[in-house]
């Protein structure tokens, strides 16, 4: 009731029954006592809105939208974006698993069975009584660092509007399954490290580059590569120790370092485009012929072996390469150092090179180790 009602209520009364002045005076002070307490009110309402946190009165996915496992979502209303967050910030953010409050990060969620993050999403503002007071449909643009560190989830769907999966997004989580959709053009550092359950991976047709580190240690054996990839960078690979078929696509012409570093299934990748190789790339793994293009320029050291104390090796192993034959269709040999071959058996490995060059290779450095030279008609 409004302080204008009461002090009305107050004067019908007074001409009603006769009541004296000082009677109507009363009145008027229950009319003040009102207002001010009206006002009051209304201040205090305001005040605990203003400087509560919006996630106090909350923002929750709408019912049929929601994230298996309960997913911390950031809605921008005014942008009409939303971000998956992962759940550190000091809030209260509601589990959509457990229907219950919780501030705890997302990784810790054992219950966590499947992550499906979905192109849009209506999140409904609801008030300390449960009361739903708006509703904004947010396009899920971005992804917070960390966001399923360590998550006991067993499949993961993304949509494609998140353009960047950030680092360590999935860093060691128990994922079985990635799907990717149109749309994501970047991986970040470390997103998918030492996820070593991983064994199917599904990468969309939009992807641009793959960071340092971004699938290292994982568990799959067949890897397709989308054509768009134009940078694959150190390590990417590195110790996917099951990993046997992997296709380059055109565009990578350079190979960072240890972009292969103990993968050791793998026997055999074609690399026809690749003009540059970095240090390791393919240390410790179980390649055991290779072609390299006539686009070749350069090979960085320690390939496919090294000796103790080397800088791709521990202090106290000898990654001994499994190489039997080499193959280099380069008419000029590619600049190399006594390095570049540690580890292999450069008496017995056959090194075969254009028809009238093995003269001009076996006075360069690196390849004038090779005793078994065979000339070929590429």
């Amino acid at each position: 009731m409004t302080a204008r009602k009461i002090a009305s209520l107050v004067f019908i009364l007074v001409s009603c029954t006769g009541m004296s002045v000082a009677q109507s005076n009363l009145g008027n002070a229950l009319g003040k006592i009102g207002s001010a307490i009206e006002k009051r009110y209304k201040s205090q309402k305001e005040k605990e809105r203003s400087s509560r946190p919006s996630s106090e009165r909350y923002y929750g996915p709408e019912p049929g939208n929601q994230l298996f496992g309960g997913v911390y979502y950031d809605c921008y209303p005014y942008s009409r974006d939303a971000k998956v967050t992962d759940g550190r910030q000091e809030r209260n953010i509601v589990d959509t698993y457990s229907s219950r409050t919780t501030s705890d990060p997302i990784y810790h969620h054992k219950a966590l069975q499947s992550i499906f993050i979905p192109d849009y999403i209506n999140f409904n503002e609801y008030d300390r009584r449960g009361n739903r007071v708006s509703s904004t449909s947010c396009r899920v643009t971005k992804m917070d660092a960390k966001a399923f560190y360590e998550s006991y989830a067993s499949s993961a769907t993304i949509t494609g509007n998140i353009s960047l999966i950030p680092k360590y997004a999935f860093y060691k989580s128990s994922i079985h399954s990635l799907t990717l959709k149109n749309g994501t053009m970047h991986i970040g550092e470390y997103a998918f490290g030492k996820c070593d359950n991983l064994y199917t991976v599904s990468l969309p047709a939009t992807l641009r580059t793959i960071g340092p580190n971004a699938f290292r240690g994982c568990g799959f054996r067949n890897l397709w590569l989308p054509e768009t990839v134009t940078s694959i960078s150190h390590h990417a690979f590195a110790e996917c120790l099951y990993l046997n078929n992997l296709n380059l696509p055109k565009n990578i012409t350079v190979l960072e370092p240890y972009t292969f570093y103990k993968c050791q299934q793998l026997q055999w990748i074609s690399l026809s485009n690749i003009t540059s190789f970095g240090d390791g790339c393919f240390l410790g793994s179980g390649i055991t012929e290779v072609d390299f293009g006539k686009y070749t320029k350069s090979l960085g050291r320690y390939l496919f072996g090294c000796r103790p104390n080397g800088p791709g090796c521990d202090s106290r192993d000898f990654i001994d390469s499994k190489i039997t034959c080499i193959m280099v269709e380069a008419a000029y040999p590619p600049a190399c150092s006594y390095e570049t071959f540690d580890g292999i058996n450069v008496r017995d490995c056959t090194l075969i090179v254009p028809l009238g060059s093995a003269d001009l290779y076996s006075k360069q450095p690196g390849w004038n180790l090779f005793k078994k030279v065979i000339e070929m008609n590429f």
